[in-house]
């Protein structure tokens, strides 16, 4: 069954492209995508210049949308014509449903369910309307659809504009869209007549699009600025669609009603501070001329401006889509993660980023649960959807014994909006979670989906590392690492981020471990495109730690050097990226203790503490830095390491860890011991002073990324590994 997706738009360029981006990743792939642009003033024509060749384009010289839809009907050769709004994204599954349910019900008219600007709540499910073009919004129905289809039916259910899929020939035969609705009911009417011609309609829970609402100069926050079409066009709606039940002064009689209520909520908007005394008048007086123009158009031009099927005549070929490439179904995976880029560069965060992007663009379809923000959205981001669940959420009462408030609240979050997903969206195949906090605690012995761990510095390894962290928060911590071994016996699969890693859980956690299934995948960072970086005066060297603030990630060690090394170097420049809240033993922070210890000191200019920055901007730093440190007491791997490796640049790290699997045999990169102050003093002594070793060693750090720890080559040992799990091999 072919299919083509239309796209009516005005001035909404950078909605239109995200729309036409959207559409790269559908399922169903025997569609064809036309977009008709109206008399827009903005960069449209630019953005479709972009994809000239790829989709049909053609002009509508008016304001129209209904003259719009029919120029796209025109152009369209799909057995199905199907609407898309240029603010809205369809899931993925949208067209392989909406070819389902045409071949599972035999209808003409096609409609689904609808989310609202914030991707979570429903903007619309079932609307039913009655000949006075009155709706009220249904939740669900408990009776067959097939008692609203029928010719002469006074109440019948109607799709969204944004999200209705007609057959074409059955569209052709009714002539298409009235060109008499500018906007608002035009497909209502369409609807209403099909259905008075015999033809059925049905709306699939299944068919969604997420709906945007892209702002308008015509309304605010919702609510229209001028009604002067909203009222004409529901006059003549009545009196068009009445079987001349209704007579132009009883449509006129209902229609002042309605424009006695624009007023009345106008100025209520008015008193509460959302309208301007200027623009309750608008709205008085547009709603006002709306009757007149209503009148007119019942009088003069009652169907008048219904096509004829010769309008509709084919002009050219089915020209296909290019989607993203799938040779086989694609699984559905959900990733939770406490946080998203760019919120947080934090490790985790990033590995998530990364990994969901990349094996997006391999045809799984991926969601990505976070726990950050303030209210519930779900966004489709490059070609992955981002769930950010930051409302605050009734967890109920815990169900685990000792387990801390705040992670049961996490736990229940990210538990809600995977089994929403699963429920509501479509299905879910594998969950997977870090260890760290517990993520996926609540979701393990849900027998729909595999439910998994990614595998990294647990509780119970940084308790081993951090003794005075462990005795400040014993009794959370025990808590938390009683459940760590808990969740690992119960996971259906682990994913490590280094052999070292596994070896390590071994010790910890117990030899059973060998019987789940497991596998031991490096975390790998996108390439990075060439760039120039800055040039520096003679001696002026910039020298990179990115991590989190905190004794595990050495950064004691760094400070420690500083002193010295600037005073026998002074043009050299420290940068330190990373959380720097993090209380030290004396609860003061690294930054501040070095800052208060320090002050006055003129070397202080050379020390940048940057705390949290961008993706670009540190992307920036890695490629204008000349040596990466990382003196770590513990890395389960290091992706900072990885992400330098990708920039060429000379690594200080330890010998601890995952470190020396990342480095590798010989090390593309200096090893210290844990801890070991002077040993990173004088390695980056060594490299200060020897160009040709930071040269040298840039080259092999390059060398092995480009060997080992591309994106590419983490996604495919991933996916190969998800799809072994849940049976899609």
């Amino acid at each position: 069954m072919t299919i083509s997706v239309i796209i009516n738009t005005y001035n909404r360029a950078s909605y239109l492209k995200q729309a036409l981006e959207a559409l790269r990743y559908q399922t169903y792939s025997d569609f064809e995508v036309v977009v008709v642009n109206g008399p827009s003033t903005d960069n449209t024509d630019q953005i479709l210049s972009g994809y000239e060749g790829a989709i049909k384009k053609r002009d509508c010289a008016s304001r129209n949308i209904s003259a719009s839809r029919n120029i796209g009907i025109k152009v369209a050769q799909g057995e199905i014509v199907a609407f898309l709004d240029d603010d809205a994204v369809p899931d993925q599954f949208w067209l392989a449903n909406i070819a389902s349910s045409f071949e599972k019900y035999g209808c003409s008219v096609l409609g689904g369910f609808v989310f609202d600007n914030t991707g979570f709540k429903f903007q619309s499910r079932y609307i039913l309307t009655d000949r006075y073009a009155n709706s009220a919004e249904l939740d669900e129905i408990h009776v067959p659809q097939q008692m609203f289809c029928f010719p002469g039916t006074k109440q019948f259910l109607t799709p969204m504009g944004c999200n209705v899929a007609f057959r074409r020939r059955d569209l052709v035969a009714v002539g298409g869209f009235d060109e008499q609705y500018d906007y608002y009911l035009d497909e209502t009417d369409v609807v209403v007549r099909m259905i008075d011609m015999g033809f059925t309609v049905r709306i699939e829970p299944a068919v969604i699009v997420y709906h945007k609402f892209a702002p308008s100069g015509i309304r605010k926050e919702k609510w229209p600025l001028n009604w002067t079409s909203i009222v004409k066009n529901k006059l003549y709606f009545m009196c068009a669609n009445s079987f001349r039940e209704v007579s132009l002064q009883a449509a006129e009689k209902e229609t002042e009603q309605f424009v006695s209520y624009i007023v009345s909520e106008s100025e209520v908007k008015r008193c509460a501070g959302t309208l301007t005394k200027d623009e309750a008048i608008s709205c008085a007086t547009t709603a006002m001329e709306g009757i007149k123009k209503g009148r007119e158009d019942v009088t003069s031009n009652l169907r008048k401006s219904i096509r004829g099927k010769e309008f509709f005549q084919a002009e050219e070929n089915f020209l296909q889509y290019q989607t993203i490439v799938r040779p086989r179904p694609p699984p559905v995976l959900c990733f939770l993660s406490p946080a998203y880029p760019p919120a947080s560069t934090d490790g985790i965060p990033r590995y998530t980023k990364i990994l969901a992007e990349g094996l997006a663009q391999r045809g799984c379809i991926v969601h990505v649960i976070t726990l950050e923000g303030t209210s519930n959205t779900v966004d489709f981001e490059n070609g992955v959807w981002i769930h950010r669940m930051g409302e605050n959420f009734d967890a109920g009462p815990c169900p685990y014994v000792d387990l801390p408030s705040r992670i049961w609240q996490e736990v229940a979050k990210y538990k809600s909006e995977v089994m929403r997903i699963n429920e509501v969206i479509h299905r879910v195949d594998l969950v997977q979670g870090p260890i760290w906090d517990l993520a996926p605690l609540g979701l393990l012995f849900n027998d729909s989906f595999s439910v998994g761990l990614f595998m990294c510095t647990s509780f119970a390894i940084k308790k081993q590392l951090e003794p005075v962290w462990y005795t400040v928060n014993r009794m959370f911590v025990d808590s938390i690492i009683k459940y760590e071994g808990y969740i690992i016996r119960n996971a259906k699969f682990l994913n490590f981020d280094s052999e070292a890693l596994y070896s390590l859980c071994l010790k910890l956690y117990g030899d059973s471990l060998r019987n789940i299934p497991h596998r031991a995948i490096h975390l790998g960072t996108p390439d990075v495109a060439t760039a120039t970086a800055r040039v520096k005066e003679e001696g002026e060297l910039n020298i990179l730690f990115v991590g989190r603030l905190e004794e595990r990630k050495g950064i004691d060690i760094v400070l420690g050097s500083i002193t010295e090394l600037v005073s026998e170097f002074p043009k050299i420049k420290f940068q330190i990226v990373g959380q720097n809240d993090i209380p030290a033993e004396d609860g003061r922070t690294y930054m501040a203790k070095f800052l208060d210890e320090n002050k006055g000191e003129a070397f202080l200019k050379n020390v940048d503490f940057l705390g949290h920055v961008s993706d670009e901007a540190l992307k920036t730093l890695y490629e204008n830095c000349d040596i990466f440190v990382a003196p770590s007491r513990y890395e389960s791997f290091g992706q900072m390491l990885v992400e330098a490796m990708a920039h060429g640049k000379p690594i200080i790290s330890t010998a601890v860890g995952g470190i020396v699997e990342v480095l590798g045999d010989p090390p593309a990169g200096l090893l210290i011991g844990q801890g070991d102050r002077q040993a990173f003093y004088e390695a980056l002594r060594l490299l200060i002073t020897d160009k040709g070793k930071r040269e040298g060693m840039g080259q092999a750090a390059r060398k092995r990324y480009e060997e080992e720890f591309s994106a590419n080559i983490m996604c495919i040992g991933t996916e190969k590994f998800f799809r072994e799990q849940v049976g899609n091999e």
